[in-house]
């Protein structure tokens, strides 16, 4: 059995979304309607009518001028969107996960990136439960508190996971084995206790 510990040279996969997709093929209404409502969580107090040239970090490109599939930090494939970059967007805002509840949505999602965003609170599993699809997560550098939601585990599709850099504690439960494409996976900085099963060992690089 490995512990916890061992993780901590885990090798990240270098993931690259395209910042816009060319193509004449508009996005869905309910996803464009997602990602602006979450926008508006983030920014709208500071939002003003004299503000529009107000750099978002990428999130400025998202208006009902274009489609949600031309925006910066979005991927699509087709009318879908599957992928969100959303690494250090946001992290002077300081958010509770609560706003997270538009991007999940999405359901077509297959890569999510909120790495380095301050978001505190706990990781919301019932909306993780949503995005079945998800092959890539990286929620690492936040401040996300409480244990892992079981739902998380549900995510059998899943092959990179990063949770470190958190305040995420208690024992890490058997469900883990839940994750059956895992290949990447770290832990680290976190109060989480306990080990991986040998089975899922062998998978993981």
């Amino acid at each position: 059995m490995a512990t916890l510990s061992l993780l901590s040279k885990s090798y990240y996969i270098v993931f690259v979304l395209s910042l816009s997709f060319i193509g004449s093929f508009p996005c869905l209404d309910d996803q464009r309607e997602a990602l602006q409502e979450f926008k508006d969580l983030l920014f709208g107090e500071l939002m003003t009518d004299n503000s529009t040239d107000m750099f978002l970090g990428g999130l400025e490109t998202w208006n009902s001028s274009s489609e949600c599939c031309q925006w910066a930090l979005v991927e699509c494939n087709s009318q879908q969107v599957t992928g969100l970059n959303l690494y250090s967007v946001f992290p002077t805002l300081g958010k509770t996960s609560t706003v997270l509840a538009p991007i999940f949505r999405i359901k077509t999602l297959m890569s999510l990136d909120i790495s380095y965003n301050s978001i505190q609170g706990e990781i919301p599993g019932i909306g993780l439960r949503n995005l079945s699809e998800l092959v890539y997560l990286d929620m690492r550098g936040n401040s996300f508190n409480g244990s892992i939601p079981l739902e998380l585990f549900h995510l059998a599709n899943l092959e990179f996971l990063d949770l470190s850099d958190n305040m995420i504690e208690g024992v890490l439960p058997n469900d883990v084995v839940g994750l059956k494409s895992l290949k990447q996976l770290s832990l680290d900085a976190n109060f989480i206790h306990g080990e991986l099963p040998e089975e899922m060992e062998t998978s993981l690089n």
